[in-house]
């Protein structure tokens, strides 16, 4: 590489680096984030750095299971060494350096497939742009992130044909996250439509032996795995698929046998409520605007989004559907894939820069007029309005808050408020407030914008329940801080 086209790299990735710390570390500096689910994984990487099974104990209600049996993600593992040097922040800039990872992908693989030297630079642009990356950052860290950041090295060296990485990052990715391995047959199933299966039948083996392994692998880890970690006989999130059928055999039967139903489901609403209509409409404006027309041209794309549109859209649970949160990062590599290979057919170098930077610009106006207004429920825009004054101001005593929390022992059992348990919760255990079980401090906001999973009023009145029980003491109540400590019995 040239020292111009480093120097290039090097702004464009700090840049949008900047960026993303702006949003994903400004929020938990400022007590946004969350026990589900970066307390959720704090805790587990403390676990693993200190050689034990991590079992998860912040559901709010005490409903304790094996880490493995809530999301199977052994790439986990790899996180520890993070923990030691950054804190509770590691997994959150572990997130941020994956997607620039990502974007680097995305540069090289441009690269590899044209002459036109203006075109890597502006689709990683385009890739950094997409809104899912920002919804993403502005709630927490998900191991399928970390996957949807390893998909365009994944397509670079399929296509360079270097079957040692290729397989490396093909394990890299299912590992992050028990459906990726769904996702990786879809993948792998459109690299080899693109293709017209000319590499499969020179070398069939190997294509064919990831595929026949992606479907095993999920079928192991979600039939079997999953439900021995969590002591059922079938997994847990399938309660989010019920309009499909009451077991995973009855919902695969309707796949088969009601595809214009399932195909309805695409768009329409399976809640009634005017509140619940136009979320999905939302997130398919959101990919059309994002380059998703170039799937008319490039079908095999679409392809590989098959089952990211199931596993969004036929769940009865709304906060899938939209453009909110993690649940739209897998569309982010493979919209931007797609819309390069769209652009790099023109055989004008000119019209290609010119078509490049139009569609650069809509998805950027798109990306911020929805992060800035949206349909999808439940949406903050202060945690993703980087450019606004409002994301960067909070009611909190920072500082004061930060020191005492100090006073609460290494060693000790905690049940906490949802948005400061990501903060403590590198200890043995932690539990998510109202849970208390045998804690030993309770630390709590007094004032908070959620209270979640409980209302503000049964909020309110549990801290006056411990503030006139004679089992707990006030050991701190100060800039909107409270914290109980446990009467040691005699």
């Amino acid at each position: 590489m040239k020292r111009k086209e480093i120097t290039y790299l090097l702004i464009i990735c700090i840049f949008f680096a900047f960026v993303y710390s702006l949003i994903s570390l400004v929020n938990h500096y400022l007590y946004r984030t969350s026990a589900l689910d970066l307390g959720m994984f704090n805790n587990a990487i403390y676990d693993f750095a200190h050689f034990r099974n991590n079992t998860f104990k912040l559901d709010p209600w005490g409903n304790f299971k094996n880490y493995f049996g809530d999301h199977f993600s052994p790439i986990t593992f790899f996180y520890v060494p993070f923990y030691y040097i950054f804190g509770s922040y590691s997994l959150l800039i572990i997130q941020i350096l994956s997607i620039i990872a990502g974007g680097l992908g995305i540069y090289f693989y441009c690269k590899y497939n044209t002459t036109n030297r203006a075109l890597p630079y502006i689709f990683m642009v385009h890739f950094f742009s997409i809104w899912g990356i920002y919804s993403a950052l502005s709630f927490d860290f998900h191991n399928n992130v970390i996957a949807a950041m390893l998909v365009p090295w994944f397509v670079y060296f399929w296509e360079k044909d270097n079957k040692k990485i290729t397989v490396l990052l093909f394990i890299l990715i299912i590992i992050c996250k028990e459906n990726m391995a769904l996702w990786m047959f879809f993948i792998i199933m459109g690299l080899m439509i693109k293709d017209k299966f000319n590499k499969v039948l020179i070398n069939p083996l190997y294509q064919l032996s990831l595929l026949l392994f992606s479907i095993i692998y999920f079928y192991v880890v979600v039939k079997l795995v999953m439900p021995g970690f969590q002591g059922a006989t079938e997994l847990g999130q399938l309660k989010r698929y019920v309009i499909l059928g009451n077991n995973a055999n009855e919902m695969f039967l309707t796949i088969l046998k009601r595809p214009g139903y399932i195909f309805s489901l695409l768009f329409r609403s399976s809640i009634n409520g005017e509140i619940y209509s136009g979320i999905k409409s939302e997130l398919h404006y959101m990919v059309l605007f994002s380059g998703g027309f170039a799937f008319i041209k490039k079908p095999h794309y679409l392809v590989m989004l098959i089952p990211i549109y199931m596993q969004k859209m036929l769940s009865t649970d709304f906060a899938l559907w939209g453009i909110n949160y993690q649940y739209s990062i897998e569309f982010v590599p493979v919209l931007t894939l797609a819309l390069f290979d769209f652009v790099n057919d023109f055989k004008n170098i000119r019209t290609q820069k010119i078509l490049s930077l139009v569609f650069l610009l809509i998805t950027f106006g798109a990306t911020i007029s929805k992060i800035d207004k949206r349909k999808s429920i439940w949406y903050n825009s202060t945690n993703q309005r980087f450019y606004s004054k409002k994301h960067y101001q909070t009611d909190l005593n920072i500082k004061e808050i930060n020191q005492a929390l100090e006073l609460i022992p290494a060693n000790a059992a905690v049940s906490a408020h949802y948005s400061i348990v990501p903060h403590i919760s590198f200890r043995d255990k932690i539990y998510h407030f109202p849970y208390v079980n045998d804690a030993e401090y309770i630390v709590l906001f007094r004032t908070s914008e959620g209270y979640y999973p409980i209302d503000e009023k049964s909020y309110n009145e549990k801290i006056k329940f411990y503030e006139k029980s004679p089992e707990w003491i006030r050991l701190y109540d100060k800039s909107n801080l409270l914290i109980f400590r446990k009467m040691k019995l005699n």
